[in-house]
């Protein structure tokens, strides 16, 4: 099967507007692999179904602020000392204000490893945690339904850098993501985009 699919390489695929040898081998590249790959085949047809919806929108974050169907999870911004700053946690979908009131703090174990937590004040299984810098969101399955949520994250300067179907573990849908140091902003999906 060999690697999986880079991202920007599915995007690249999809937005394809001219044939030439690069183009070419792209296409042979991705197609070959989506035969044999189901996860990039799940991530390929969820990316490809956001694409269709998007297409004609001014703006990713036009897009986003018009869409009845996603909303904003999470605004943060990962930093070398602080890993996670929360700007705008009262506009997000949850009110992470526990255990202190901003809602940010670290593990006790900084010597160990960088984390920063963010916990539901209505329900400690809603959590978003950054350690060592993998973005990782946890949310309860009882608040979801039967259809997995769809975890989109940009950039600040509104660059899709994922979208992915957040996968079920036991009493809790997870999602994980390396990240580098930037601003992003998370968006959530709740009826997932796997049906029509």
């Amino acid at each position: 099967m060999g690697k999986h699919i880079e991202f920007d390489d599915m995007v690249k695929y999809i937005n394809c507007s001219r044939l030439d040898a690069d183009s070419i081998k792209l296409a042979q590249r991705v197609n070959s692999h989506l035969l044999v790959c189901d996860e990039c085949k799940k991530q390929f047809d969820i990316l490809n179904r956001f694409q269709e919806a998007v297409y004609g929108a001014v703006d990713v974050e036009e897009y986003f602020k018009e869409s009845k169907n996603w909303k904003t999870l999470i605004t943060f911004e990962i930093e070398k000392n602080v890993r996670l700053i929360v700007d705008r946690v009262k506009q997000s979908l949850y009110y992470y204000d526990y255990p202190i009131p901003v809602g940010v703090r670290g593990d006790g174990q900084a010597e160990k490893s960088n984390v920063s937590v963010l916990v539901d004040e209505e329900n400690s299984l809603n959590t978003i945690k950054i350690v060592d810098n993998e973005c990782i969101i946890e949310l309860d399955c009882d608040e979801w339904g039967e259809k997995s949520p769809v975890i989109c994250i940009a950039d600040d300067e509104g660059k899709i850098i994922c979208i992915e179907e957040m996968n079920k573990c036991g009493d809790i849908y997870i999602f994980r993501k390396v990240l580098s140091n930037a601003k992003y902003k998370v968006y959530i999906e709740p009826e997932g985009m796997m049906e029509e």
